[in-house]
């Protein structure tokens, strides 16, 4: 954590060392990697490290989120009812 400076990189304003643009759920299941740095391959593997705390990836004053197994999995339903894959667009034939 302590290596990437966040949007300090692209700003270079000292109160921005440690910050992140967080991007919008809406698709979250299909834009993986996750985590700022890629390194979650997989949604449940982020809701768990984030239910134990963050696991070196947060700011010390992330806590433990404390869900049970079942509030996990309707978290994860949550997020799979607001993705929905990438629409592949062929453009049509026109005629000669």
């Amino acid at each position: 954590f302590a290596k990437d400076k966040g949007r300090y990189q692209v700003t270079h304003r000292e109160e921005d060392i440690g910050k992140f643009r967080t991007p919008s759920l809406r698709d979250v299941m299909f834009t993986g990697p996750w985590m700022h740095d890629g390194s979650s391959k997989d949604i449940p593997q982020v809701l768990v490290n984030y239910n134990k705390g963050g696991l070196g990836h947060a700011d010390e004053l992330v806590r433990p989120l404390q869900l049970s197994r079942r509030e996990l999995k309707e978290l994860k339903a949550f997020l799979e009812a607001i993705s929905s894959p990438p629409v592949i667009f062929t453009p049509p034939v026109l005629p000669d």
